[in-house]
């Protein structure tokens, strides 16, 4: 008896492993990007672009970063670069660089290790500007490059491309709903792929709810459309 529940528990715990690595490689579950926007302590804002829906704040300062949800400063277009002039300096080209927390630079603390800085520092004749933001696709990148980044008239553009990029959304813009959940359901939201998926097809806890009634990440997937690679490029 003791034995067939030992072998029944061990292979309900294989194929709930096996369900999770196989929802979080196909990337069936959307992803969760704790930004906190509009929060004092963080470097995210909302935004009035619909393509856009969030944006780093303009000169932002802040002492106790945490590289994800904030940096320690951005410039005064709202990047995590250095301050940049208009106009090109004399015998200099420049290239500008759009792309998601890859470019943006998430979970790096020191500046000369962006791959921004990395490039800037290779090419002496070269500035390299920094237009990354965390969670933005390929379209929202292609906007932030239209309202932002063309009057630095860049003689190259890169777009550093991500296989989550094909994702047709940006990252969550979360707002406080009501909805009260045990931190146990928090954080197995947060960090299992499985169970997010799951929550959010059943509505577990409200999860589809929260997210059905979330008029701002609705008004973002309207505008960023179905196809959003192809559109954006």
């Amino acid at each position: 008896m003791f034995r067939s529940i030992l072998l029944s528990s061990a292979t309900f715990l294989i194929c709930l492993i096996a369900s999770e690595q196989i929802v979080k490689l196909m990337k069936l579950a959307p992803g969760v990007y704790s930004l906190g926007a509009n929060q004092e302590e963080s470097s995210f804002m909302l935004s009035e672009n619909s393509v856009l829906g969030y944006e780093l704040k303009p000169n932002f300062r802040v002492d106790k970063p945490n590289f994800h949800k904030s940096f320690p400063y951005t410039n005064s277009d709202g990047q995590r670069d250095k301050e940049r002039k208009v106009n090109k300096f004399k015998g200099k080209s420049r290239i500008l660089l759009l792309g998601d927390s890859v470019v943006a630079g998430h979970g790096i603390r020191e500046e000369e290790n962006l791959i921004s800085s990395k490039l800037e520092q290779s090419l002496s004749d070269t500035e390299v500007l920094n237009f990354g933001v965390g969670g933005y696709c390929t379209k929202a990148e292609v906007e932030l490059l239209k309202v932002k980044g063309l009057k630095y008239k860049p003689d190259i553009v890169f777009i550093i491309f991500v296989e989550n990029d094909h994702v047709d959304s940006n990252g969550f813009i979360v707002r406080e709903l009501g909805y009260h959940r045990a931190n146990w359901v928090k954080k197995a939201y947060l960090n299992s792929h499985l169970f997010r998926l799951v929550s959010i097809k059943l509505d577990l806890f409200n999860f589809a709810k929260e997210l059905e009634h979330h008029d701002r990440f609705a008004e973002n997937l309207q505008y960023i459309g179905d196809n959003n690679v192809s559109q954006g490029l």
